[in-house]
């Protein structure tokens, strides 16, 4: 049986060079996968097959990233029917996390987007500051302001961020919404056809109208 290189240290991508600590891939073969990576980006294509379309305000097409999603959630699932396996996984993310911040804050970077320069006497850049702290208000505004008094303060009554002009609810919550209002309207259940039928007759009688052939 073939061994892959990765199980011996080795580059997964070429197989000649050791690994760099804590990835699949050697340096050169690292720097090489994100020029194409910025590259098939800068054409709308798939960074993943190098071949299709990506899709609308993504890097990937609409069938890697569905491959993608689903191998990640059997991967999730295996590994979170085993506990050992399952622990050793989150403290492999989070020694990578730390080498990550680690690495960024060394270069005099921001620990929280690792794009900028960080800000003097901070470890983090203007713009990440600026978008941390008002999450921080937004989310100290959604545990002060009651869910009842939501709407006078111009915040969705569901999650508490603005809301959508002309609207009790945020953009995101209308959507979805909307979606969960269409889907109801093309498949309905029978306890929703019941409650529809119990409201006509009782609008039929509280407007006096005829219903069934019949004065309600």
């Amino acid at each position: 049986m073939q061994v892959k290189p990765k199980s011996h240290g080795m580059c997964s991508r070429c197989g000649t060079w050791p690994s760099e600590s804590g990835t699949a891939t050697c340096e050169r073969c690292a720097h090489e996968r994100k020029l194409d990576y910025y590259y098939y980006k800068s054409l709308g294509i798939c960074v993943s097959c190098y071949n299709r379309e990506a899709m609308h305000g993504a890097v990937t097409c609409d069938e890697c990233a569905g491959r993608k999603s689903a191998k990640k959630a059997a991967r999730y699932w295996q590994m979170k029917n085993d506990a050992k396996a399952y622990r050793r996984y989150l403290d492999s993310q989070n020694e990578r996390r730390r080498a990550r911040v680690f690495r960024w804050s060394e270069a005099g970077l921001c620990t929280y987007c690792g794009k900028r320069p960080s800000a003097e006497g901070f470890k983090s850049c203007i713009d990440c500051r600026i978008a941390n702290r008002r999450k921080y208000e937004l989310n100290a505004r959604k545990k002060t302001v009651a869910r009842a008094e939501r709407g006078a303060y111009g915040i969705c009554y569901t999650c508490g961020k603005p809301n959508k002009e002309g609207q009790n609810v945020c953009e995101d919550c209308y959507a979805r919404l909307a979606e969960m209002r269409a889907k109801a309207n093309a498949n309905p259940t029978p306890g929703m056809l019941k409650q529809r039928e119990y409201w006509r007759r009782d609008n039929a009688i509280a407007f006096n109208r005829a219903w069934g052939g019949k004065n309600a």
